[in-house]
């Protein structure tokens, strides 16, 4: 049961029927946490006319029940003498908000999602208190950086931390690094690799960022419309002080159907962040950062000065600081945001509750270009003012703690003396966030318009034909004639001309994998193939099959075509082959793939290209070419 599904019923009921059963059952709640031992008030009775009429026939009254903990007899609900006196306290506070918040006289209102928000998180939850910060610098970037050194004492908050560490499936996801470390070093035996020494620390940094983006925080762009449930767009920051409840950072999103305004709050307080579980980058990392602090871990924030924001994690069998984007899913891919999303990097510092570091240079793969970037300072005063904090920071520590934290320092100073090379994996753009806000930020370029297969028929002499495949269980295309393999190659965007808004799911608990939108998208997703033939060959086009494997849910569409210039053809999405001569004689074609609808959060999933089972070996997209 959770305080959403409370809200949900609440909505559902009649506002006059809402507020009488809640009225009954805060008495109720006031009363036993004043007689905590007396029987009478742990009790309701089916026999008494008002307990049945206003809470046991209506479903919002004996979810009540159940979420106050009371059990089923047959002539009585009753509450055991052991139950959780807290919770209930919890509830009285959040129904009390709740009650406060409804007008009456509005017969039509309701309990928007803003006041989800409000109920559970600002009514009962008490934020972090950090000590007051003694600001030593005035100098506006200095000054910053010092504020957020002292923020993440919160990092070093037990209460907070237990609180974090008792979210985690922490049983499960050790077994699943066990099985992964289990793989890693099979295939380091089996290729006769020299790998530094990985522990299982390290598998579970990757199973962490996995479930913490799978299951546990949500990417917010911009909210639904808490009138309508429509999307809205970002329309202005708001100082209203009746929004400004533990943030100072407020924004106002404008629904385009009903006009109206609906609140986003950029909260930093952990506390907080643990029971809305949604926002950006900002959001993301400062919660998953504390989960790693929570497993023991070595962690720190990081801040980009270009606005960005992820964590970095010590990884003890491997000496260094591991980059992790736990809204991307991502580890140790440092130099994906110069390549692939295009930044120009000048800042980038890492921050803990023990220390400050510049990690710039574990970020660039050109020192030279970035340097010209940082201008807000000179560099030997940056390296000044972080020793600074660093020193003052840790003058409470143990010589021990001191003296290890400067080795480790000073071994990741050596390791950026040298520049980095990006490979093909730093040059993917950004998955988090809609399409248009990814290139309003300048961080994903417009959709890579790229590959072209190309087929010389004089190639396939004995067979007269080609055919190119695709298996999404494999994620591998192959260019093949007859039982010969001519090309092949490896992920589902190496083989495409152009794509938008579109990534290769792989459901575990299903077993099954397909193209879908980016997950949390509500944009279309498109697409594309484009296939060559030499315009001087003896040997024409004559006949193109497609087959063309779909599975849509929930008024979901896929609309595919194939066509050339001039003409257009809609082909079969049911897995049947789809023939046609109507192209006879061309010399480039292209296969084109459209999704969009689908119903509530998973929209997004509702169209899927090529759904096979993982373990599948057959090839759910096939063209074939005669000639």
């Amino acid at each position: 049961m959770s305080y959403e599904a409370l809200v949900d019923l609440l909505n559902k009921a009649p506002i006059k029927e809402s507020l009488e059963i809640i009225t009954l059952i805060l008495n109720r709640i006031e009363n036993v946490l004043k007689n905590p031992n007396d029987p009478m008030f742990r009790t309701f009775n089916k026999s008494d006319p008002v307990i049945t009429r206003f809470i046991l026939q209506s479903s919002l009254g004996t979810f009540c029940l159940r979420f106050m903990g009371c059990l089923e007899q047959p002539e009585y609900y009753f509450l055991p003498q052991n139950c959780n006196l807290s919770l209930l306290t919890e509830l009285r506070d959040m129904l009390l908000v709740w009650k406060e918040s409804v007008n009456v006289e509005a017969s039509g209102t309701q309990v928007s999602s803003l006041m989800i928000n409000k109920l559970k998180p600002l009514s009962v939850i008490k934020p972090i208190v950090l000590p007051v910060l003694s600001a030593k610098y005035t100098h506006p970037f200095f000054a910053r950086i010092e504020m957020i050194f002292h923020s993440c004492l919160r990092y070093a908050d037990e209460n907070i931390l237990e609180r974090a560490k008792n979210l985690i499936p922490v049983a499960t996801l050790e077994y699943k690094a066990q099985n992964r470390l289990r793989e890693f070093q099979r295939h380091i035996k089996i290729n006769k690799l020299n790998m530094s020494e990985i522990l299982i620390q390290d598998m579970l940094i990757l199973e962490l960022l996995e479930w913490f983006k799978k299951s546990f925080f949500t990417w917010v762009s911009s909210p639904l419309c808490d009138f309508c449930n429509r999307e809205t767009k970002f329309s202005h920051y708001t100082h209203e002080k009746s929004y400004l409840q533990y943030t100072n950072r407020v924004e106002l999103h404008r629904c385009a159907f009903c006009h109206q305004f609906t609140p986003f709050a950029r909260y930093e307080d952990l506390n907080i962040l643990l029971e809305t579980r949604r926002g950006r980058c900002g959001e993301w990392a400062n919660v998953f950062t504390l989960f790693c602090r929570s497993m023991g871990w070595d962690a720190r924030i990081v801040f980009d000065e270009t606005d960005h924001v992820w964590t970095e994690v010590y990884s003890i069998g491997q000496e260094r600081w591991l980059h992790c984007d736990s809204c991307e899913n991502m580890c140790d891919q440092p130099l994906i945001y110069e390549c692939g999303w295009k930044k120009q990097i000048s800042y980038v510092i890492a921050y803990s509750n023990e220390e400050v570091q510049d990690v710039t240079w574990r970020y660039t793969s050109n020192f030279k270009e970035t340097l010209k970037r940082r201008t807000a300072c000179k560099e030997d005063e940056i390296i000044r003012v972080l020793e600074d904090l660093r020193q003052r920071r840790q003058v409470k520590f143990s010589e021990t703690r001191r003296k290890y934290l400067t080795r480790r320092n000073l071994m990741e100073l050596v390791q950026f003396l040298t520049e980095k090379k990006p490979g093909i994996e730093d040059e993917k753009g950004r998955q988090s966030g809609d399409i248009s806000w990814r290139v309003s930020r300048g961080e994903i370029e417009e959709p890579p318009k790229g590959f072209v297969w190309k087929i010389d028929p004089a190639a396939y002499l004995s067979m007269h034909r080609a055919t190119v495949r695709y298996s999404s269980s494999n994620d591998c295309y192959e260019l093949v004639s007859g039982n010969e393999l001519k090309d092949s190659k490896e992920g589902w965007a190496s083989g495409c001309y152009f794509h938008q808004n579109i990534f290769r799911k792989v459901e575990d608990d299903w077993k099954q994998v397909y193209l879908a939108r980016n997950e949390n998208s509500s944009e279309q997703g498109t697409i594309t193939w484009k296939f060559r033939f030499p315009a001087n060959s003896s040997k024409k086009l004559k006949r193109v099959a497609v087959r063309f494997c779909c599975a849509m849910y929930a008024d979901a569409c896929i609309k595919a075509q194939l066509g050339c210039d001039g003409r257009v053809e809609n082909i079969n999405t049911d897995a049947s082959v789809y023939k046609t001569d109507n192209f006879a004689g061309q010399t480039e074609l292209w296969v084109k793939a459209t999704l969009s609808g689908g119903q509530g959060d998973i929209a997004w999933q509702h169209a899927q290209l090529f759904r096979q089972p993982l373990e599948s070996d057959k090839f759910p997209f096939a063209i074939a070419f005669t000639f």
